[in-house]
C-alpha cells in the first residue's frame, strides 16, 4: 500500500447518523469543509456532480478551500441503447477542480474486475484515469493505438491490471461520521490522518451502489468502489500494476509443456510418470506465481496446469487400452499355443485323477471328505516313498484345484490373472516338452536361417562333442554328406527351396542317419526360419539286421536246401520204378503212396519257408526298384503260372483285361502277389467252378479284382486274414491250410506300391479281392 493514501468512507454508521444516501448537496458540502479543514495534499472525489440543484453552491464554497481537487466524469447515453455521452460535474464545481478524469471499472468475463482503462472517451480515449491525474509527472499522452476511433463509439485504451492490497477494509479509512460530528473523535487525531495526504471520498456503504467483484473477496465480499481507486492509484504511485503476457508466449508455453510431457511420459514407468506430470503441473503455477510477485507479470497458466493433469489419465487409459489389448491376444495366441501340444482332449478332472491313481499304485483308495480328513489306501503291502510322494502331490493338486481361485473384480487385473496362469501352464508343457527332447536317444539340433544354434539336446552334443565356441559347419565336417552334396547346399535345401534331405553316413565309426526338415512356422511364405536336423545311430538297427540276415540264410540254405533235396530224391525215385518193370505191383504202390506223402508234405514246408523268407526279406527292404508295368501282360503272366493248377480242379479262369493301363511298381512282386491271390481262390473253391479277373482302370486307379465261386470266409475271420500267421479254424478248411504268410505277403506289396487291397466274403458262396494301385500315364 502507498501510505500517503486515506479515504474518507461515507460507510454504514453515517448512514445512520445522517440518513440514507444520497444526501443533500449542503451536507456533502459540508463534509468536503470538514476535510479542507484538515489541510489534505489532494482530495480526489468518487462522486459525480451534475445539474443544476439550489445547494450546488456549497459545495463550490467547500471545493475552493481545497488545495488540489480532483473531480470524475462519466460516460452515459441519453437513453436505452441511443448515443454515448461524455458528462461533466457542473461548470461552477469543474473550476474549482484542478484534476478531471474518468472513474469507470472493467468486468472480465467472468463479472472479476482486475483492473481497468487508464484513457477512455467517446470516440476518443481522451480522459485520463481521474487516480493516474493525481501521479506525480502525469502527463497526458496521445498514444492510443488500440482504441477504437470510431465517433459513436466507446474508446479506451492502456488496460493495467491491480496487485490488490488485500480484502475490503485493507486500506486506512476515517467516517464520515467523524468529520461530520466533532465531539465523537479530537481535532488532532483527524488532522494527523488526513494533514497531507491524498485523500479520496467515496461511498463504502453497503446501501450504495458503487460496488465490485475483486480477486480477493469475490461475490461474498464486494470492493466498493473507492477502495478499487485506492488500490488503482498505490499501483500507479509505486510502479506496480501488472503487465499482461502477450498470448502467443501463453500459447508457445502451453504446446511447450504439453508437448514435453506428451512426448516424456510414455517412455516412463507409471509410478515415475505420475511424478513427472504432477511435477510439470506444479511448475506453471510457481512460475506464474514468481512473475506476479516478483516481476509484476501475470501469467495465467492455470489452464495449462489442467491441460497437463488430463494428460497423465489420458496417457493411463491408452496404455491401458494397449495392455488390455495385448493380453487379450496373448491370451488367444497362448490358447493356440497349447491346442499344439496338448493332445489329450480329455478334462483332467477329480475323477479321473482318481481313477489313474488306482490303477497306478494297484491300491483302492478312498478320497478324503473335507480338509482334514485323510486318504485311505486299501493295499496289502504298504506304499514305497516314491507311491507316497505321488499320491501327496496329485492330492494336493486336487484339493488346490477344488478352491476356486479368488479373481480379481478389477478387469484388467483379473486379465493379468488369467494370463498368468495360461502362461504357468505353458510354461509347464514347454518345459516338459523341452525334456522330453533333451532326454531323446536320437539327437536332435534346432537351428536357425542365419545358422545359429537354437536348441541342441545331449545325445546330439555328445554325438558331435559339442563346442558353443565353433561354427556350425565347422562341427558338422565330420559327418559325410552324400555325393555331389556339402551342408552349406543342405542348409540352403531345408531354408530356401523348404526340402527335407534324409541320408545315412557314419560318425565316430557308428553307422547313423540323419534327416534335414525345415521347421516351417505360420509366417514362414518364402523361406524357413528355421530348419531341424535329426540324427540317429544305426548301430543297435544294424546289429538287428545282421542276425535277421543271418536267419534268412538259414533258411535260405540250410532249410530250404534239405527240402528241395528230398523234392529231388522222391523225383528220382519214382522215375526208377517206372523204369523198373519188375517191381512188385502193392510193394510199390505202397511204396508210391509214401512218397507222394513226403512230396507234399516237404514241397508244403518249402513253400512255407520261401513265403516267409520273401516276406521277411520284403519287410526288411522297404525300398525297391520301380519301372513302368503295363498291368494286361502281368496279370495274364500270373493267370498262365497257375494255369495247371486250376486244370487239375477243373476249374475255369475267366479274364477281362483292359489294355493300356500302366502304373509305376515292381513287377516281380506284383506277379508273386497276384500269383498268391489266384493260388489261393484255386486252393479255396471246389472243382468245376469259375474264378473271374478283371483289370479296370477307373479315374486315377487301376482296379484289379479277382473273384471265385468257393468256400468263401467267416464274417468273423475277414478282419484278421491279413495278419501274419493266421489260419482259419473252420474244419472244412484245415486240408488246405497254410501258414498264414500268403495274404500278409500280398497286403505288404500292395500298400507299399501305395494302394489298398480289401475282400468281400460270404460263407459258402465265394470270396472276391479288389486291389487299386494308383495309375500312370
Amino acid at each position: 500500500m502507498d501510505d500517503d493514501v486515506v479515504i474518507v468512507a461515507i460507510d454504514d454508521n453515517s448512514l445512520h447518523q445522517f440518513g440514507p444516501w444520497p444526501w443533500s448537496r449542503a451536507l456533502q458540502g459540508q463534509l468536503i469543509s470538514e476535510i479542507a479543514r484538515q489541510q489534505p495534499k489532494r482530495l480526489l472525489i468518487d462522486i459525480v456532480y451534475t445539474g443544476d440543484n439550489p445547494e450546488n453552491q456549497t459545495l463550490v464554497t467547500a471545493a475552493g478551500r481545497i488545495s488540489e481537487l480532483g473531480l470524475p466524469m462519466m460516460i452515459d447515453t441519453l437513453a436505452q441503447g441511443q448515443q454515448l455521452i461524455e458528462v461533466l460535474p457542473f461548470p461552477e464545481l469543474l473550476t474549482e477542480a484542478e484534476l478531471i478524469g474518468h472513474v469507470h471499472i472493467e468486468r472480465d468475463e467472468d463479472a472479476i474486475v482486475r483492473g481497468t482503462y487508464l484513457y477512455q472517451g467517446v470516440g476518443e480515449a481522451a480522459w485520463p484515469h481521474l487516480m493516474l491525474t493525481a501521479v506525480e509527472g502525469f502527463e497526458v499522452t496521445t498514444d492510443c493505438t488500440e482504441a477504437n476511433t470510431s465517433f459513436f463509439s466507446l474508446a479506451k485504451c492502456h488496460y493495467v491490471k491491480i496487485p490488490f492490497a488485500g480484502p475490503p477494509g485493507t486500506y486506512p479509512q476515517v467516517s464520515a461520521t467523524h468529520l461530520l460530528t466533532s465531539d465523537v473523535v479530537q481535532p488532532e487525531v483527524l488532522r494527523d490522518a488526513l494533514a497531507n495526504k491524498t485523500v479520496l471520498l467515496g461511498v463504502t456503504a453497503l446501501g450504495g451502489t458503487d460496488w465490485v467483484t475483486s480477486p480477493l473477496g469475490g461475490s461474498s465480499m464486494p470492493l466498493s468502489g473507492v477502495e478499487f481507486n485506492a488500490n488503482l492509484l498505490s499501483a500507479l504511485r509505486l510502479g506496480s500494476t501488472i503487465r499482461q503476457f502477450p498470448d502467443w508466449a501463453i500459447i508457445s508455453i502451453g504446446i511447450l509443456l504439453t508437448g514435453l510431457l506428451s512426448l516424456v511420459i510414455p517412455r516412463l514407468r507409471p509410478k515415475q510418470a505420475i511424478g513427472f506430470s504432477l511435477a510439470v503441473a506444479i511448475v506453471p503455477l510457481i512460475v506464474s506465481a514468481l512473475c506476479l510477485s516478483l516481476l509484476w507479470l501475470h501469467l495465467p497458466l492455470a489452464n495449462i496446469t489442467i491441460a497437463t493433469l488430463f494428460i497423465y489419465p489420458l496417457w493411463s487409459w491408452r496404455r491401458n487400452e494397449i495392455a488390455w489389448g495385448y493380453i487379450q491376444g496373448e491370451l488367444s495366441r497362448m490358447e493356440q499355443e497349447e491346442s499344439k501340444w496338448q493332445l489329450s482332449r480329455n478334462k483332467h478332472d477329480e475323477t479321473s485323477t482318481h481313477r489313474a491313481l488306482q490303477l497306478l499304485l494297484n491300491a483302492h483308495i478312498t478320497l478324503p471328505d473335507n480338509e482334514n480328513s485323510a486318504a485311505l489306501v486299501h493295499r496289502d503291502t504298504a506304499l514305497t516313498e516314491a507311491e507316497q510322494a505321488l499320491l501327496n502331490e496329485h492330492l494336493n493338486a486336487m484339493s488346490a484345484s477344488s478352491t476356486e481361485e479368488a479373481v480379481p473384480a478389477e478387469q484388467l487385473a483379473a486379465q493379468i490373472s488369467g494370463l498368468e496362469a495360461r502362461a504357468r501352464t505353458l510354461r509347464e508343457g514347454r518345459d516338459i516338452g523341452l525334456a522330453g527332447l533333451d532326454r531323446m536317444s536320437n539327437g536332435a539340433m534346432i537351428i536357425t536361417d542365419l545358422g545359429q544354434v537354437r536348441f541342441i539336446n545331449k545325445s546330439a552334443a555328445e554325438m558331435l562333442a559339442w563346442d558353443e565356441d565353433k561354427d556350425l559347419l565347422k562341427q558338422l565336417e565330420p559327418i559325410s554328406t552324400p555325393l555331389g552334396q556339402n551342408w552349406r547346399d543342405i542348409w540352403r535345401a531345408c531354408v530356401l527351396d523348404r526340402k527335407t534331405v534324409t541320408f545315412e553316413s557314419e560318425l565316430n565309426g557308428h553307422p547313423i542317419v540323419l534327416t534335414a526338415a525345415p521347421l516351417l512356422l505360420p509366417e514362414d511364405h518364402d523361406y524357413a526360419s528355421s530348419w531341424v536336423l535329426t540324427m540317429a545311430d544305426l548301430s543297435e538297427i544294424r546289429h538287428v539286421e545282421a542276425q535277421r540276415e543271418e536267419a534268412l540264410a538259414f533258411l535260405s540254405h540250410d532249410l530250404r536246401s534239405p527240402l528241395a533235396s528230398i523234392l529231388a530224391l522222391i523225383q528220382q525215385s519214382r522215375s526208377k520204378d517206372q523204369n523198373n518193370p519188375a517191381s512188385n505191383g502193392s510193394e510199390s504202390n505202397g511204396q508210391s503212396t509214401l512218397l507222394d506223402d513226403i512230396y507234399r508234405y516237404t514241397q508244403k514246408g518249402l513253400s512255407t519257408s520261401d513265403q516267409f523268407l520273401q516276406l521277411s526279406r520284403l519287410e526288411l527292404h522297404p525300398s525297391f526298384e520301380t519301372y513302368p508295368l503295363e498291368l494286361e501282360q502281368l496279370v495274364q503272366n500270373s493267370a498262365e503260372q497257375v494255369y495247371f493248377l486250376a486244370r487239375e480242379k477243373n476249374i475255369a479262369i475267366k479274364t477281362d483285361l483292359d489294355d493300356d493301363v500302366w502304373i509305376e511298381g515292381n513287377g516281380e512282386l506284383l506277379e508273386r502277389a497276384i500269383v498268391n491271390l489266384i493260388g489261393n481262390a484255386i486252393k479255396y473253391s471246389d472243382p468245376d467252378t469259375t474264378i473271374s479277373i478283371s483289370l479296370k482302370a477307373i479315374a486315377n486307379s487301376a482296379n484289379i479284382i479277382i473273384s471265385d465261386q468257393g468256400y468263401g470266409i467267416p464274417e468273423d475271420e475277414i478282419r484278421h486274414i491279413f495278419e501274419p500267421f493266421f489260419r482259419s479254424a473252420e474244419p472244412a478248411l484245415a486240408q488246405n491250410r497254410g501258414a498264414g504268410l500268403g495274404l500278409r505277403f500280398v497286403k505288404t506289396v500292395i500298400e507299399r506300391h501305395k494302394g489298398d487291397i480289401s475282400v468281400n466274403s460270404t460263407w459258402g458262396k465265394g470270396t472276391t479281392f479288389q486291389i487299386r494301385l494308383p495309375a500312370t500315364e
